[in-house]
């Protein structure tokens, strides 16, 4: 069945075949044709065809197309729309593409419409002729020109993405002829894509990235962009691309300008995890790079340390200036949003308190055998976030004690360790000692100053020595048998590295021999500090710190024989370097392991001590 009895045959035409001696006719109305006359006479040679579609495969704009073939054009006014209306025929692109080849049943949706709305005539209509409008130049309809479409025919044609206007000419088989106009809107429902060829919109378990962000010393705010710069740091790359972006082409199609292609719109929202998370309608938009208010480099959006969600809006606004029917154009096609979570963090610890309280000492009467003690607790004075968002929290005292508690008689030190509202640990504790004696006690102690002592080459212990405490009673001073320790440290001991306090106690003569329970006249109690450094800085190549795979016991350079203290660490022992001495414990002749360089320890006196430590064989 030749093109032209298919297009009969699918447009309706009021006709009945019939055979007629040799020939194939068609009844219409009052008298016959020979359908075999049609054919020869719509076969007849044309000129040589227009083929718009070697111009698009080029990315040839529309009307430069049809300029250079002036001669397969006509101008005219423009026609009535076809039975009074444009109508309109509705298709997508092609997959990949900025076009569509053909349009699918594009001659029955041309013309086959309602009863009201289709093509006929008295005798029969012999031929359709398609042309697409150019009205560039007489944007009121007055003077457009008209380029027949014969790439190879209508359902051939390369449609762009836009609103094509086509007439239509109807020609009878007496060559009268109809003019009228349809519209065909092309749409472009394949949103924007990232270049990346990795891209992972979300993660296993459908985790979106994360992306950290730390606030500067100096400040507590982030600026709006620092989010988007550190996942470009971290690899992400933003770059867009769409279907209808051509390579080289500073426009394409229907449009007479392209403004640079996929837009990229950064959005950035309040978060809530407990709200629902990302895509909460409780969320808030913050900042939009599209705000001509603000800039990326600016804080406006208020980025203090937290958590954001970050949106990234790829926008494939080709569409924009055509005009589409109402409500036929949705937003969805043109864009495609990638989340993020964005979580602002402060780093900086505290930079100072205010004043720590000075040692206390009171006097009660003999007896009395505790006293209410009160002081002013310390708090964070400096910070770079300390007027932004929550206070920070009160210090917090290593074994909880409190001003306004009762203390016996004694020596009693309080530590205070500080953190800023994000928890960063300030440097250094609030060390300060309670003294509680009873008036006119014979027994007094003082203990040494704090001591300093760095690690042992290639150790992380020291030898600490002090003087012995100064004990007096009654102006005599005691012998070193008076003295003992909390806990059992003597001088020439090991002690690791950072910071502790040790206890020292003193008896006087009678405190054994005391009967009426007051024994705490005959003794007296302080606290002395003792802090271990590290001089050394790290090495590139540290296998000789550090036991081989096929050895055990003592790490090189470790104690491997006498004492050795007992520590509890502090929570933040890695800022403050502060820890308790809670024991002491005797090693004997631990076995030493053999390094990663295979070198093998031996366990070998420390001179001038009682302790050894494991130190390379000699060889």
């Amino acid at each position: 069945m030749t093109f032209f009895a298919a297009l009969l045959s699918g447009l309706a035409v009021l006709c009945t075949a019939k055979e007629h001696g040799d020939a194939q006719v068609c009844l219409l109305q009052t008298r016959f044709m020979q359908r075999q006359e049609l054919e020869t006479d719509a076969s007849q040679p044309t000129s040589g065809p227009f083929r718009l579609a070697d111009y698009h495969a080029g990315g040839t704009n529309f009307q430069d197309a049809i300029q250079q073939f002036a001669a397969n054009t006509h101008s005219g006014v423009r026609p009535p729309p076809c039975c009074g209306q444009l109508g309109g025929v509705v298709e997508e692109a092609d997959p990949g593409t900025c076009t569509k080849v053909g349009v699918s049943e594009l001659n029955a949706m041309l013309h086959n419409r309602d009863a009201s709305d289709t093509f006929g005539d008295n005798v029969g209509i012999e031929k359709y002729e398609y042309f697409l409008e150019d009205c560039l130049q007489a944007g009121d309809g007055s003077d457009c020109t008209y380029t027949e479409i014969t790439d190879p025919d209508i359902d051939g044609h390369i449609f762009k993405v836009g609103v094509s206007y086509i007439k239509i000419r109807a020609i009878d088989i007496s060559k009268n002829q109809y003019e009228c106009m349809r519209t065909v809107y092309l749409y472009d429902k394949q949103p924007p894509h990232f270049l990346d060829p990795d891209f992972e919109p979300m993660h296993p378990n459908n985790d979106p990235d994360e992306i950290n962000v730390e606030v500067p010393p100096e400040a507590c705010i982030v600026q709006n962009e620092a989010g988007f710069t550190r996942h470009s740091e971290l690899g992400f790359e933003s770059e867009g691309a769409d279907n209808c972006d051509v390579p080289g082409m500073s426009h394409f199609g229907l449009r007479t300008t392209d403004p640079g292609g996929v837009q990229l719109r950064k959005l950035i929202y309040t978060y809530d995890a407990s709200a629902g998370g990302i895509g909460s309608s409780d969320a808030t938009l913050i900042y939009d790079s599209e705000d001509p208010s603000t800039s990326a480099t600016s804080t406006s959006a208020g980025l203090v340390p937290g958590t954001y969600h970050m949106k990234y809006m790829l926008i494939d606004d080709f569409s924009a200036p055509f005009t589409f029917p109402d409500g036929e154009d949705l937003p969805a096609w043109h864009q495609f949003n990638h989340s993020v979570l964005l979580t602002v963090k402060d780093k900086t610890p505290p930079t100072a308190i205010d004043e720590c309280p000075t040692d206390i000492s009171i006097e009660i009467e003999p007896t009395e055998m505790s006293s209410t003690v009160n002081w002013t607790v310390p708090k964070v004075s400096e910070d770079n976030c300390l007027e932004t968002g929550e206070a920070p929290p009160p210090p917090v005292e290593f074994e909880d004690k409190t001003p306004g508690m009762d203390m016996d008689v004694g020596a009693h030190i309080v530590k205070y360790a500080f953190h800023d509202a994000h928890g960063n640990a300030y440097e250094e504790e609030c060390e300060f000692e309670v003294k509680i004696t009873h008036k006119k006690h014979p027994v007094t102690v003082t203990c040494p100053d704090p001591l300093h002592f760095d690690t042992l080459l290639n150790s992380d212990f020291a030898i600490v020595s002090w003087d012995t405490p100064v004990a007096m009673q009654n102006g005599e001073i005691l012998d070193s048998s008076h003295i003992k320790y909390e806990p059992s440290v003597t001088p020439g001991m090991p002690f690791p590295f950072g910071q502790t306090t040790i206890k020292v106690i003193a008896t006087g003569k009678n405190y054994t021999a005391v009967q009426e329970g007051h024994q705490e006249l005959e003794k007296d109690e302080c606290y002395f500090e003792v802090n271990v450094g590290d001089p050394q800085s790290p090495k590139c190549d540290g296998r000789q710190y550090r036991c081989s795979g096929s050895s055990s016991g003592t790490k090189p350079f470790g104690l491997c024989d006498g004492p050795e203290v007992e520590v509890a660490f502090h929570a933040d022992f890695d800022t403050t370097h502060v820890y308790e001495t809670v024991g002491v414990e005797q090693l004997v002749s631990e076995e030493c392991c053999t390094s990663e360089e295979d070198v093998e320890h031996e366990c070998s006196v420390i001179a001038g001590t009682g302790s050894k430590q494991c130190k390379p064989v000699s060889r």
